[in-house]
């Protein structure tokens, strides 16, 4: 079976009540009517869209707002401009006070602040470490729009001065330039203004120029061309449609692409082999400017892209109101360390490093788009899968709160005997008891003798499934304290019918069991008790 089939049989198998992808996504449990998935490997992308076709028809071409992904991706048309153009009108250190008029600027000051806008930079902007407010825009309703259409702001000026009919606030900097992180979708809006001034051409104009007609992304849109019928439409849930179609949002850079998966991937590899430089002559971007754009600027940021080197991935997600959720993640060698003359593992034993080498040397990638607002949850346990799937290292970077999310579980891969290591009690109280299922235990009636099963306190004991994502690796730990241990890599594991994870490792130098649910980790070591 291929990735997608795999994905599939996990899928069916995770709730006997429904036995198909399509019905357990849009259930009550998950609450995704269509969900568009792509996959990169070794230049190759193919797609799979799982959807309920009764309320939600939806195909591989199918649009899905792309959401704050637009950001990436505009900023990298931006990185292919300077690149290509000389004598540019702007680069990545020029002020704003450089490249916009007194007039504009008004628009995104006070008095009392005016004087740090000569400290804002293009490059301060991409990486959200200008200090702008304004977090991220709302959009207008459709029905709205097509009623009244002055009732859209039609540019990046009108934006960001937070005046009538816009429904946000104004943009102006709230922190010190280069004070902090802060999150801004208004900062994004003032890029976008200095791009319309700088090249006296429409965003929307400039990013087709500069990337999507060059990567021959056809189903990807700044501007949705009219007629255009294949659209996701926004759901509540599963099966509740919003009352609004979609909103429209005029604020482009910041969240206004329509794409697909399949779209998105061709810039993925677009990006993958100018990283490479393989061929100055067919590049996208020359190297030098694709390690620049997803080099750190400030607090972990790249330009546009969220690109820790530790994970050697560039990667983004996106939120769309009322009802859009997405994810992108590329791999490529951002820390020059891999190599492509890595060799293949020669062993079984697959060490962390070998995996992502592999990744890097095979230029993976994926992309998962939902229709829905409870996509987030939905997109981060479809990573870990693919991950799990694939052979990928455990996943990095960008995960705000994701890491505490339950993974999938994998019913048709039995539970590595090796957990009767961690069988016994653990937690301070005794609360916890790792154990073997068996005849006289009637609450798991499905687990072989061998299984392990959960119990908490003294309520009835749970079986446990594996689970579908990379087990962490602890090679690093063990080798700091001269432990030699032949099996380094953790088990991952999900009480069956719970949102409950747990994970089976060391802690220096011990078996510990952390216990990961209700959005934190507890890491249990062994207490006294006996089973």
């Amino acid at each position: 079976m291929d990735t997608f089939e795999k994905l599939d049989s996990i899928l069916s198998s995770q709730d006997s009540r429904f036995t198909t992808p399509s019905s357990y996504l849009s259930s009550p449990l998950v609450g995704v009517p269509s969900t568009s998935i792509g996959l990169i490997s070794q230049g190759e992308i193919t797609s799979h869209v799982i959807s309920n076709q009764e309320i939600s028809d939806c195909d591989a071409d199918t649009l899905f707002q792309a959401c704050s992904i637009s950001k990436p991706v505009g900023i990298t048309a931006i990185f292919r401009y300077l690149a290509t153009t000389e004598n540019a009108p702007i680069s990545l250190t020029t002020r704003i006070t450089d490249c916009l008029s007194p007039q504009q600027l008004e628009l995104i000051s006070t008095p009392a602040i005016k004087p740090l806008l000569a400290h804002v930079t293009v490059a301060g902007l991409m990486s959200h470490s200008g200090g702008m407010s304004v977090g991220g825009f709302l959009g207008y309703p459709l029905s709205v729009a097509l009623q009244t259409p002055k009732s859209v702001p039609d540019s990046p000026s009108t934006i960001v001065s937070g005046q009538a009919p816009v429904n946000s606030l104004q943009v102006h900097p709230m922190l010190f330039p280069g004070q902090a992180f802060s999150y801004s979708g208004g900062g994004m809006t003032v890029l976008e203004m200095i791009i319309e001034t700088a090249t006296s051409t429409p965003f929307a104009e400039f990013v087709k120029k500069h990337l999507l007609e060059p990567l021959s992304m056809t189903r990807s849109f700044y501007e949705l061309p009219n007629p255009e019928s294949n659209l996701a439409r926004a759901f509540v849930n599963g099966n509740i449609p919003c009352t609004e179609r979609y909103h429209l949002l005029p604020e482009k850079l910041a969240a206004g692409l329509w794409t697909t998966p399949s779209d998105l991937l061709k810039l993925v590899h677009a990006i993958q082999k100018s990283l490479r430089g393989e061929d100055p002559s067919v590049e996208f971007l020359p190297k030098s400017w694709a390690q620049k754009m997803l080099s750190e600027v400030a607090f972990d940021r790249a330009h546009g892209w969220s690109a820790p080197k530790s994970t050697n991935s560039f990667q983004h997600s996106g939120s769309n109101e009322p009802g859009y959720r997405c994810i992108l993640v590329g791999y490529g060698d951002l820390a020059g360390t891999v190599g492509r003359k890595l060799q293949e593992p020669e062993s079984s034993n697959v060490t962390p490093e070998e995996k992502m080498g592999t990744c890097v040397r095979n230029g993976e990638g994926f992309a998962v788009m939902t229709n829905s607002g409870f996509g987030y949850t939905l997109y981060n346990r479809i990573w870990n899968a693919i991950a799990y799937l694939k052979g990928w290292p455990e996943r990095g970077g960008e995960l705000g709160d994701s890491d505490t999310i339950c993974p999938f579980m994998d019913r048709k891969i039995p539970v590595s005997k090796r957990w009767l290591a961690w069988k016994g009690t653990w937690g301070p109280d005794s609360e916890w008891t790792l154990d073997e299922a068996s005849a006289d235990k009637p609450e798991v009636p499905d687990q072989s003798s061998d299984a392990p099963v959960v119990k908490f306190k003294d309520l009835p004991a749970m079986g446990l499934c594996v689970a579908a994502v990379p087990p962490y690796d602890y090679a690093a730990e063990l080798k700091r304290l001269d432990r030699d241990d032949p099996e380094t890599e953790g088990i991952e594991l999900v009480v069956e019918g719970l949102e409950v994870w747990i994970r089976l490792g060391w802690k220096g130098g011990s078996r510990v069991i952390k216990v990961v649910a209700a959005g934190k980790e507890d890491v249990l070591e062994r207490s006294l008790a006996k089973v």
